[in-house]
């Protein structure tokens, strides 16, 4: 259990929640723990749905089984990681909202208001994981990872000794394998396409899960674990 004292839980609540738009009104209530008070905050979806698409934090992501195209930013996605997002932020989102519902009913009781309190940011840091994360992909450089052509495959040289591999490619015995993969300077896999499904699929293997248990209760991993940059260091 968490043991922050509550403005400074509450305080982190508030300002996190400016992250999805407009800061909304809070009203405050008095308890009898604490400084004497907690902040209520007016309860709203953090999602946008918008028909065949959602938006996070101004980033929107289209839903296949809703008739969106599997893409993101112009790279093409699997739909089913796609649909996997779509459920889970649901999920969270309604969890985010239901538990701000039930606040005013806990302000008696210390620890479950912290509780649903620690719940609630939880909730919102996985969803703004989601939009950081592409956000942060999407701005990848369009450059293109290229495959170098070698004397000889890596799978030769490694299965026969150094001295035979060497004393081949010295004499020229034997011809060079063909190198494995696209020849020298055809285009592989662009960085940005990349970076957007590997962040895709980081956080659907991080938050989706079987049961609304299961996803709510996930851990919140760090930025870095899904891929994305760490926060620059405060004054930058």
């Amino acid at each position: 259990m968490k043991t922050y004292l509550l403005p400074l839980g509450l305080a982190f609540l508030l300002c996190s929640c400016n992250l999805f738009g407009p800061r909304p009104q809070y009203s405050t209530v008095k308890v009898s723990w604490g400084n004497g008070y907690a902040y209520l905050p007016t309860c709203k979806q953090l999602v946008e749905y918008q028909g065949k698409s959602f938006k996070v934090q101004g980033v929107s992501i289209p839903v296949p089984q809703l008739g969106g195209n599997a893409q993101i930013g112009g790279i093409s996605v699997d739909p089913q990681k796609l649909n996997d997002a779509y459920q889970t932020t649901q999920i969270l989102d309604t969890n985010y909202h239901s538990t701000c519902e039930l606040l005013p009913a806990l302000v008696n009781d210390k620890e479950k208001f912290q509780d649903a309190v620690q719940k609630m940011q939880e909730n919102q840091n996985k969803l703004a994981q989601l939009a950081l994360g592409l956000q942060s992909a999407q701005k990848s450089s369009p450059a293109v990872l290229t495959v170098t052509s070698t004397t000889a495959s890596a799978a030769e040289s490694a299965a026969q000794p150094p001295v035979i591999a060497a004393a081949k490619s010295a004499h020229g015995s034997e011809p060079a394998a063909p190198a494995e993969g696209p020849p020298a300077g055809v285009p592989n896999e662009s960085v940005k396409a990349k970076a957007i499904k590997d962040t895709l699929d980081n956080w659907v293997a991080a938050y989706s899960k079987k049961t609304k248990a299961a996803v709510v209760n996930a851990p919140v991993k760090t930025n870095t674990a899904l891929g994305i940059p760490p926060a620059p260091p405060p004054g930058r």
